[in-house]
């Protein structure tokens, strides 16, 4: 099961990585245009109000990925 936050974390891994592959391919390929620049634009606004909304939600909470009876005790 993921928890809220490595689902977070991994949104934020998975734009890096998809992101430094498509600079890469944008590099190879075009160098006149860069295009990547739209989909790192646009994948980046998306990714920022998936920060603020977790950072909202779980602003405050402890969440350490532990289940919550060990938390507890």
């Amino acid at each position: 099961m993921e928890t809220p936050k490595r689902k977070f974390i991994m949104s934020w891994v998975s734009y890096a990585v998809v992101c430094s592959f498509l600079a890469v391919v944008n590099h190879v390929t075009c160098t006149e245009y860069m295009w990547v620049l739209w989909v790192i634009g646009g994948w980046g606004i998306g990714q920022l109000i998936c920060t603020i909304d977790y950072l909202l939600a779980h602003c405050g909470k402890k969440d350490d990925g532990a289940p919550r009876e060990l938390r507890n005790s």
